[in-house]
């Protein structure tokens, strides 16, 4: 008779068939971890849902470690997620559980939930052999599951739970060292086990009847056969190479399938032996067919297998013990004699090994021995003393069996392994991870440790809880972009991506970030972001360093900076400004000279307007110095590297300082060193500068004796030479102190000096300061009243050319030009007069104008060959005019030359002027030989670009 229970049964099966029947399809096939990974794939394809995970509880964590999880049709990374909280804290060890909607707010802790956008969750419990909590197995979607689906979907899982937990448990179960004594044992005692005698050349020579009865062969059709022929999988390559395989390692343990006689096939498990001495192989075969097909566990046997093939490390051992009675030790196999220094024999001799145990553990490891009963098992960490004294850890596991013939005799099936190194090395990792969680969080920068691929934070120090603002559990699972200001546009996600793209690909980023506080506030952040592997996996360390005050140091010293720089452009206008009207009257003075010069003149006149030029000449050196000195505390004067004539230079100093020399009465004498390049590389300007200050010094100190220039080479190479130019006097000397200021600014040795023998003080300065620039160094010997020595070394470059420089250096003859017509522009009358008069005087006409626009004027009414214009009047400038003309030319394209006449004589001005469409440049006071030969130049070089 169907009762209703029945019915219900058969309804449930029906409803459910279809799904059982497709979830098999997809798991039925898979072992282990093969099997979780088609399980949740397979669930989740069948039930139609994004989400399948398979969790294993990890009590000690109070956490749920994702064993394998399916989203949306793929297999991703396993997480460990916390198990209060969660829908899951309402499954693991309790029962089945469903949440039809609003999961994520059921469980508003869980910010998993809301990632996912987890709108229903179904769950059921998975439980170990011991009916402990064991895990769950979860569906999850973001939508809700059909109610029809629902009842057939719970019973699915229920159906799957069980077999989920079996699978979980053979990963994690240990070797089952037990099974492998009660599997020897059978081997040993059992006639039901096959066994054969087979040799080198695999063919069988002997059977016993087990193993016939096993093929359905009479026991003469097997002998003399190949294995290969009984083989069913093996080819006969395979069977030589296993054949030699085992030779080589003298025992192997595997499944093989047999062909019976009938056709059929046998899955057997074959213990191989191989005996050296008679060169055979000793196999015990056991029929494990119906066990592989019951379980649908095919690699059941194998993790069993390789358990046992594991334990060659380890020893077994088998004991009794009769009413209550210590154990003994009945055999003991395995790597006893290494492990222990004691061989098999000697333990025998002992009766049980538990005299071996440390004193310290003896009695714990007892105890436990002495509470074991029929069916228990037990697991036990100790420490064993070795014959030789060392202490060696063991981790040994026994399962007590009754014997089924005597229930009073108790037999404990055992095995140890050395665990030594497991054990130190335990000790030494948690010894490390405190010591780096110590470092971890004493460090005074945040440490951050964030996943890869999710860009998410993992785990952080203390420092960051501090820095940040916020409580640690609100940092872990945060990424960059939540910890900085909103909406900001320069410290959003595709920013984060980028660092964390170029950290994985391109090694070790440093970068700034803006990093925002709860309350609002921020702060800038130096990040430090390279990518690690941690535990297998690919993490990213992020260094993060609070530079605020770096920051607002670095924006004051840019403020410094920038006033500096403000200050320096007001010191260089300052210059150029002073230049300009110190030297605009100069040059009215020192022209209206020249002037009154081409007039006739009584011996008294004469004698003024000399005593007037040098007075002249002298303020000049005056201003040069101060813009020199001031040119070069700005950085602003470049030395040059050009091509010259040493000797040349030296005669042009010595021929300047002859006459002054032969007025006083007094000595010069120029001495070249033999070794004297005809060439060399350097700056023949600055160097004819130091020297003629040295040279002009000494004669203006020395009143009797004479003045030497004396050239030494100091150091020779391929490419330079490094020379030492030595001006020694035999004038009034200086004093040590005097010697310990001359090289300052407006020094001089004392007042008395300054008033005798005159002078700015700013010479030896500048020709510390040039010398200094030009790479070399400059210094003075002298005692008072014993005269003077200045030594100046400088390095100098290699002419490599094959022109002559004592021809290239020679000036041109001065150009006698053809009358020209010349348009003279400057606004101050008198500089005005004395060009155009003297201009006139040597045959030219000259048209003048007092400004910009009676120029542009008089161009526009008529032709000239050549314009003389001043750069600064009043209106428009000079550059403005040539702009003009440039332009106007464009149109008619013709090119008048046009020379600059300027006060401004800083370092750059002739460049840019001449840059700016400037044909020549005359600085102030205008020397009318300096003039004449630059209108040539200008008139040579009509329409060419200025270098």
């Amino acid at each position: 008779m169907t009762t209703a229970a029945d019915r219900h049964a058969v309804d449930e099966l029906v409803r459910i068939g279809p799904l059982l029947e497709e979830a098999l399809e997809g798991t039925a096939t898979t072992v282990g971890d093969a099997f979780l990974a088609a399980l949740v794939t397979t669930l989740a394809r069948v039930l139609n849902v994004r989400y399948a995970v398979v969790g294993r509880l990890l009590p000690q964590h109070a956490a749920i470690q994702t064993l394998k999880v399916c989203v949306d049709g793929e297999l991703v990374e396993n997480i460990v997620y916390p198990l209060s909280g969660t829908p899951c804290e309402h499954v693991v060890g309790l029962a089945p559980r469903y949440f039809a909607a609003g999961a994520a707010d059921l469980f508003p802790k869980d910010e998993l939930l809301r990632q996912l956008q987890v709108e229903c969750y179904l769950g059921v419990p998975l439980y170990s052999s011991r009916h402990e909590p064991l895990g769950n197995l979860l569906l999850m979607d973001s939508k809700p599951l059909p109610e029809a689906l629902v009842p057939p979907a719970l019973k699915l899982m229920e159906l799957f739970a069980l077999r989920t937990a079996g699978e979980i448990e053979r990963a994690e179960r240990e070797q089952q060292l037990t099974i492998q004594d009660i599997h020897l044992g059978i081997i040993l005692n059992n006639s039901r086990d096959g066994l054969l005698t087979t040799s080198v050349d695999a063919r069988i020579l002997a059977v016993n009847r087990a193993y016939c009865t096993l093929l359905g062969y009479e026991e003469q059709e097997l002998l003399g056969r190949s294995i290969h022929e009984i083989e069913a999988n093996e080819t006969m390559e395979e069977v030589d190479a296993h054949t030699r395989k085992i030779v080589e390692q003298g025992f192997d343990r595997f499944i093989s399938r047999h062909r019976c006689k009938d056709g059929t096939t046998r899955d057997l498990e074959l213990s191989v032996s191989y005996i050296a001495e008679v060169g055979q192989f000793l196999t015990i075969a056991r029929d494990v067919t119906e066990r592989l097909l019951l379980e649908r566990q095919l690699l059941d046997s194998e993790q069993r297998y390789q358990a046992f093939t594991e334990l060659s490390s380890d020893f077994c051992h088998v004991c009794s013990r009769t009413a209550g009675g210590p154990y003994r030790v009945q055999w003991i196999g395995g790597q006893f004699e290494r492990i222990t220094g004691y061989g098999n024999d000697e333990l025998l001799a002992l009766g049980c090994w538990l005299p071996l145990v440390h004193p310290d553990d003896r009695e714990r490891v007892a105890a436990g021995l002495s509470r074991l009963s029929a069916g228990d098992e037990l697991r036990s960490e100790f420490r064993l003393v070795r014959k030789d004294l060392v202490v060696r850890w063991i981790s040994e596991h026994s399962r007590c069996v009754q014997d089924p013939v005597n229930p009073d005799l108790l037999r404990l099936y055992g095995s140890a392994r050395d665990i030594t190194t497991v054990h130190d090395n335990t000790l030494a990792l948690q010894t490390a991870e405190n010591a780096y969680r110590t470092i971890f969080n004493a460090t005074n920068d945040v440490i951050f440790i964030m996943d890869a691929q999710q860009g998410m934070i993992i785990d952080c120090n203390k420092q960051a809880v501090q820095l940040f603002g916020r409580p640690r559990v609100d940092l872990i699972g945060s990424n960059p972009v939540q910890l900085s200001p909103p909406d900001h546009p320069d410290f959003g996600f595709e920013q984060a991506a980028a660092h964390i793209r170029s950290a994985i690909e391109g090694g070790a980023q440093l970068f700034e970030w803006l990093c925002a506080r709860p309350d609002g506030s921020t702060f800038w952040a130096e990040v430090s972001l390279r990518a690690a592997e941690i535990n297998g996996r690919q993490r990213l360390l992020a260094v993060v360093r609070d530079i605020s005050e770096r920051k607002q140091s670095m924006q004051e010293l840019q403020q410094a900076r920038d006033a500096a720089l403000q200050a320096t452009t007001a010191k260089n206008e300052f210059l150029a400004n002073m230049s300009h009207e110190v030297r605009t009257p100069l040059n009215g003075i020192m022209g209206l000279s020249q002037l009154l010069r081409t007039t006739s003149l009584t011996e008294e006149q004469a004698g003024y307007m000399d005593m007037l030029d040098s007075s002249a000449r002298n303020l000049l050196v005056l201003i040069n110095d101060i813009l020199d000195i001031s040119r070069i505390e700005a950085g602003s004067l470049t030395i040059r590297q050009t091509a010259f004539s040493p000797a040349k230079l030296l005669r042009e100093v010595g021929g300047m300082y002859e006459k002054a020399a032969a007025e006083k009465g007094i000595g010069l004498d120029i001495l070249p060193c033999d070794e004297l390049p005809a060439a060399l590389i350097g700056d023949p300007l600055r160097l004819r500068q130091v020297l003629i200050n040295l040279v002009g010094n000494a004669i203006k100190f020395t009143s009797h004796g004479g003045v030497t220039l004396q050239v030494d080479c100091l150091e020779e190479s391929a490419t330079g030479i490094r020379l030492g130019f030595e001006v020694s006097d035999s004038g009034i000397g200086m004093s040590a102190e005097t010697l310990q200021k001359i090289f300052h600014p407006f020094t001089q040795a004392d007042a008395s000096t300054s008033r005798v023998h005159g002078g700015s003080g700013l010479g030896l300065a500048i020709c510390r300061r040039l010398s200094e620039l030009m790479g070399g160094s400059i210094r003075a010997e002298s005692s008072l009243g014993q005269g003077s020595r200045f030594i100046v070394e400088l390095p100098f470059g290699r002419y490599l050319g094959t022109q002559d420089t004592e021809e290239t250096e020679t000036a041109a003859p001065a150009l006698r030009l053809e009358p020209l017509r010349i348009l003279l522009v400057e606004d101050q009358e008198v500089n005005r007069t004395f060009v155009q008069r003297l201009l006139e005087r040597q045959g030219h006409r000259i048209a003048a104008a007092a400004d910009g626009l009676m120029a542009l004027d008089l161009l526009e009414r008529e032709q000239y060959d050549l314009m003389l214009l001043d750069i600064q009047m009043p209106g428009m400038g000079g550059e403005e005019v040539l702009l003009q003309l440039r332009r106007n030319e464009r149109k008619n394209g013709r090119h008048l030359p046009v020379v600059a006449l300027t006060a401004h004589a800083l370092a750059g001005d002739r460049e840019k002027l001449l840059a700016s469409g400037f044909d020549g440049y005359v600085s102030k006071p205008v020397q009318m030989d300096q003039l004449l030969a630059e209108m040539g130049r200008a008139r040579a070089m009509k329409g060419q670009p200025q270098q």
